[in-house]
């Protein structure tokens, strides 16, 4: 794929997501797989072919998007204190940068080996009793803890649809880290094939991994499968029966993925009419 082509796919991909793009933000996007100059001297030629979101939306976008970023930030810190944490980010609108002041603030948690079902038992409990998850009618803020991995799993290309799947492209790229223990980020730039300088990482806070943390994981895993049984219990019926083709709904030992309403084939379809 040209530099051009990959640009057009990328303002496609972002007017649908209701945001316009500038000459930098292109770069970012698409540094990972072109480089500076050539998108540059692409975006010269390709320029003002999509219409151009209104300034005073991008600004408002970006405004929301960044308080956002900072509470979960804060967040993300008392969070980061269970053991078993090893990576936490924030991704989808906000880390877009398109989350409007009503949006809520969708994170990605990295947990370590054979301690996801405990891990996401303590976060949802505690995300709970502060009121902090999302309800209907009252997202505005609240922290969607709706995907969590093990670092075993980290490799996400095995998630992603056939052909081609430009959401999961853009949201890999997108993520901005708050988090980080025992060099997970790096880890999982390198397994994905991310670049290693992204911006997002300036949220970055490192964690120590310590004798004692890696002592309490072990501990941690002790309680790992009684949190698997309650938790799957008490799963709401739309998540026990999802089949096992929905790509947004993944439950097993190293993943689980809790999108409902997986849109990324809707998105695929949007990019391609608007390139048409």
């Amino acid at each position: 794929m040209t530099a051009g082509e990959r640009i057009k796919k990328t303002e496609a991909f972002f007017r649908i997501c209701g945001r316009g793009l500038c000459a930098f933000s292109k770069t970012k996007w698409i540094s990972a797989h072109t480089s500076s100059e050539k998108i540059r001297t692409a975006y010269s030629s390709q320029s003002n072919q999509l219409p151009v979101t209104s300034d005073q939306l991008l600004v408002n976008q970006f405004t929301s998007s960044n308080q956002k970023i900072f509470r979960a930030r804060e967040i993300a810190r008392w969070l980061s204190l269970i053991p078993s944490v090893r990576l936490i980010a924030i991704g989808n609108s906000v880390a877009f940068r398109t989350a409007s002041p009503h949006s809520d603030i969708d994170l990605l948690i990295i947990t370590a080996p054979k301690t996801i079902w405990i891990t996401r038992a303590i976060i949802i409990t505690i995300l709970a009793l502060l009121g902090l998850r999302p309800k209907p009618n009252r997202e505005r803020d609240t922290i969607c803890a709706s995907f969590f991995i093990t670092t075993e799993a980290i490799q996400l290309s095995k998630i992603a649809l056939a052909n081609d799947d430009p959401y999961l492209d853009h949201w890999l790229r997108s993520l901005i880290p708050l988090v980080d223990r025992h060099h997970t980020w790096r880890d999982f730039l390198c397994t994905n094939n991310l670049p290693s300088s992204m911006p997002s990482s300036w949220f970055l806070t490192h964690r120590k991994y310590t004798n004692t943390i890696r002592f309490a994981e072990k501990i941690l895993t002790l309680f790992n499968t009684i949190t698997k049984k309650i938790q799957q219990h008490i799963f709401p019926k739309n998540i026990r029966n999802a089949p096992p083709e929905q790509t947004g709904v993944v439950i097993n030992d190293t993943m689980l993925k809790f999108h409902t309403q997986d849109r990324r084939t809707w998105y695929r379809e949007e990019v391609e009419k608007l390139l048409l």
